[in-house]
C-alpha cells in the first residue's frame, strides 16, 4: 500500500511541474462581461514593460511578428490567444493586433479576468 501512495505522490509531483506556464508575468485587464472563467495558456504574452513571449519563448516584437508569419504559412485561419498586461499601453496593444492580422492571424482571443 505504501508503494501505491509513493507512486501517486511522484505522479502528482511530476504532473504539477510539467504543466506549462507563461514566461512573462502579466495581469489581464478586467472585463464587465459575465463569462465562464477559464485560465488558458496564452500563445502570446505582452508584458507591461513591452516585452513579448510567443509559445513560451521571450523575444522582441519584430521576431514575434516574423515567427507568427512563418507559423501561419499554410494555415487559412490561424487562431491565437493573447494575454496583455493591464499596465501596458493600449496604443501598443492595438499596433500589435494590427501587425498580427497583417501576419496572417485570422482570430485573436484576448484573455481577460472577470471584474469584481
Amino acid at each position: 500500500l505504501i508503494y501505491i501512495v509513493f507512486l501517486l505522490l511522484i505522479f502528482l509531483m511530476l504532473a504539477g511541474t510539467l504543466a506549462p506556464t507563461n514566461p512573462l508575468v502579466a495581469t489581464p485587464p478586467a472585463s464587465g462581461i459575465e463569462a465562464e472563467p477559464v485560465k488558458p495558456l496564452a500563445d502570446i504574452v505582452m508584458s507591461g514593460d513591452g516585452r513579448f513571449a510567443y509559445l513560451g519563448a521571450i523575444m522582441g516584437r519584430d521576431e514575434l511578428i516574423a515567427r507568427v508569419r512563418s507559423d501561419a504559412q499554410g494555415e487559412r485561419e490561424r487562431k491565437l490567444t493573447l494575454l496583455a498586461d493591464r499596465a501596458g499601453e493600449a496604443v501598443r496593444l492595438i499596433a500589435l493586433l494590427d501587425d498580427l492580422r497583417a501576419a496572417g492571424v485570422g482570430e485573436i482571443s484576448l484573455i481577460m479576468e472577470r471584474a469584481k
